[in-house]
């Protein structure tokens, strides 16, 4: 089974900053370099040969990364490196958006989401990801972070394909950014699966009301 082949042979990086972050990513040609977060999705890309990377560059050791930060606003910024149970725990998280938690929580089970990150989630691009869904209905903005500087884009025009973003080389997803809701709203996320929430999701839905 592909899954369980071995990893294939790169290179493994791990800077200590952003400016070496975007430096390494900036370097890269285009296609051998991939971003390495919490790994779930990534770790299964590698053994099932979908992608074969000439350098792995690690994100762990960046500080400033994860964190869950309520504005005066009542609007929610969240780093790229959170992982997915702390949406779940976060009582700010539950008080202005409880929808994120209430879907993180259906995501595989505690131990994949300790390591999973909403960032990895979310850039990954795939079909099959979770917490697109609740952030697009939330009128998320994220934030792309090169040498050049930092620009927002909104999460409904961040997608263009299957595993394809609006970041241009060079660009890493650092940050969430997320509006306050309106007094009164109510907003939901449902998802078929198979059997259960280990399963891959096949189709999602989110509701804001």
């Amino acid at each position: 089974m592909n899954y369980l082949r071995r990893l294939p042979k790169f290179k493994f990086v791990s800077p200590d900053s952003m400016t070496e972050l975007c430096t390494l990513v900036e370097q890269a040609t285009p296609g051998e370099a991939m971003l390495f977060a919490g790994g779930t999705d990534a770790v299964l890309q590698l053994r099932r040969r979908e992608m074969t990377p000439a350098q792995v560059i690690g994100m762990k050791r960046i500080a400033g990364l994860d964190f869950i930060r309520g504005e005066e606003d009542g609007g929610l910024s969240i780093g790229a490196m959170t992982n997915l149970q702390s949406l779940i725990t976060s009582p700010i998280v539950q008080a202005r958006h409880g929808v994120l938690g209430e879907t993180a929580v259906q995501i595989g089970g505690l131990e994949l989401r300790n390591v999973a990150t909403l960032g990895g989630n979310i850039a990954g691009a795939l079909p099959c990801a979770d917490m697109p869904a609740p952030m697009m209905i939330l009128d998320a903005r994220v934030k792309l972070t090169s040498k050049a500087g930092e620009r927002w884009v909104g999460l409904d025009d961040f997608f263009e394909g299957f595993g394809q973003t609006k970041a241009t080389h060079g660009e890493v997803l650092t940050e969430f950014s997320l509006a306050p809701l309106a007094p009164g709203s109510a907003s939901i996320y449902l998802k078929y699966h198979d059997r259960q929430s280990m399963d891959m999701t096949v189709a999602g839905i989110g509701a804001y009301v």
